[in-house]
């Protein structure tokens, strides 16, 4: 039977590669305890050397950090990463592997950021780019992807990128025993939880017209928030894979106006909605707390659909953590953005945008609005503390706003200094109290689970 399937991804929790299909080097995957074969890195940058061997690196840990351009995670890590390496130096080879795009290729998509440096890239640590072969040592269809090799040339983990931290890199130069979660592809074996779902039909003449469902997340499934329509059954279904309480939560009671609700934790709960700081601990805390939520209903009961999410989400988060959630007024201290009216916030015509942080400085240059105020939220807002930073100046009304304007301090919590520079760009910030609607997640009376 013939029907149309559209599927839309909104936001990724696991990035993918931007070309999946590679050259293939004639190479077996390689396990954890093999010996790796002593290949060269081919197209290297930031090295002296002219066709660096794995070998030339015999006695150190060597850490393969496998990313792509499309993935922000992983070029955010890329200064941690650059850090351990500063602080092992000498006993570590943090080098990044792009094995599906050239540098240039990746020069004319990134170079326009303020991250690329057009000596070194995106990033000082040794990179390979454009090299089939490692990747058909260690497949994967997800990054960040990272191996380590230890200093008798061995693969000694293939574990997700935020396993490479201090703790877990002197525990290993120490001597001490170190096991690192196995990263896990399952898209590779064929199954893909975005693809698959969560309910399966029995027969070909059958047709969900409503459900709902959660589950327990699977390593290694994919994941991600996005819709699919399906013309045949008149149905939209909406899909929330691998995400935490916490993000349900922000997504369930979302605006038009206000995408991520605000978030007041008055819970014993909390440390289970949110992922933990310790990333020691996270492939743990991952397998207990996070989830797969799908919701299917008719075209015609799309305008119910986050009511339908909000009842299933507490109906099931009662059962799993005792936890509800509303949403609630409260008086809080608050930032408040306004126009100073002597003159319009300006923006650089013909000029890609970029925010650049340098000299104690911060540039937005042709930055959207909410992005300014994003920034400043990261500052300044903290909801559990009653502080929230909020924007009245009525510029992104009509979409999106984009100003041109310069911070003369590096330090947003200096308002003073902020305030300056604001009102030189037709813009102020005031700090006053405003009751502000919130998601405020409670336990649950003992009575009531």
């Amino acid at each position: 039977m013939n029907f149309r399937f559209f599927y839309c991804l909104l936001a990724l929790i696991y990035c993918l590669p931007v070309s999946l299909i590679a050259q293939r080097a004639s190479f077996r995957p390689l396990d954890i305890g093999d010996k790796v074969p002593d290949l060269p890195f081919q197209n290297i940058r930031n090295t002296d050397k002219q066709s660096p061997r794995l070998s030339d690196y015999k006695g150190k840990l060597v850490i393969l950090d496998f990313w792509a351009s499309n993935c922000a995670v992983c070029i955010g890590s890329f200064p941690a990463m650059e850090k351990l390496q500063e602080i092992f130096l000498g006993q570590i080879e943090i080098i990044l592997m792009n094995p599906s795009e050239t540098y240039d290729k990746v020069k004319s998509r990134l170079g326009h950021s303020p991250r690329f440096n057009k000596e070194s890239g995106l990033s000082t640590l040794m990179a390979s780019y454009h090299d089939s072969a490692w990747r058909s040592l260690f497949p994967h269809q997800s990054v960040p992807h990272h191996v380590w090799i230890d200093t008798a040339g061995k693969v000694l983990a293939i574990t997700s990128g935020y396993n490479t931290n201090e703790a877990n890199i002197r525990k290993y130069l120490s001597g001490q025993s170190l096991e690192l979660a196995r990263k896990r592809d399952l898209i590779l074996e064929g199954y893909s939880v975005n693809q698959a779902g969560l309910i399966e039909k029995t027969h070909p003449g059958q047709h969900f017209r409503m459900s709902s469902v959660f589950s327990d997340y699977v390593d290694g499934s994919g994941g991600g928030t996005g819709f699919a329509f399906d013309s045949t059954t008149r149905t939209i279904t909406y899909k929330y894979f691998g995400v935490t309480a916490g993000f349900l939560y922000q997504f369930a009671y979302r605006t038009p106006t206000e995408w991520k609700r605000r978030i007041l934790y008055e819970t014993s709960q909390q440390d289970r909605l949110q992922s933990p700081k310790d990333l020691s601990i996270l492939d743990e805390w991952e397998n207990r707390n996070v989830f797969n939520y799908e919701l299917r209903i008719p075209f015609e009961e799309e305008k119910n659909q986050y009511k339908y999410f909000r009842e299933d989400l507490n109906r099931y988060m009662a059962y799993k953590l005792g936890i509800t959630g509303s949403l609630q007024k409260r008086k809080m201290k608050a930032y408040v953005f306004v126009r100073n009216f002597e003159k319009a916030p300006a923006n650089e015509n013909g000029k890609k945008g970029y925010l650049d942080k340098q000299q104690g400085k911060i540039r937005f240059v042709n930055f959207n609005f909410s992005g300014v105020v994003e920034e400043f939220r990261k500052v300044l807002e903290n909801v559990q503390q009653g502080v929230v930073v909020l924007d009245e100046t009525g510029l992104m009304r009509n979409g999106n706003y984009l100003v041109s304007l310069t911070i003369e301090t590096g330090d947003l919590k200096n308002i003073d200094a902020v305030r300056k520079s604001l009102q030189k760009n037709g813009l102020d910030i005031l700090e006053t109290e405003r009751e502000v609607e919130l998601v405020v997640i409670r336990d649950l009376p003992k009575s009531d689970l």
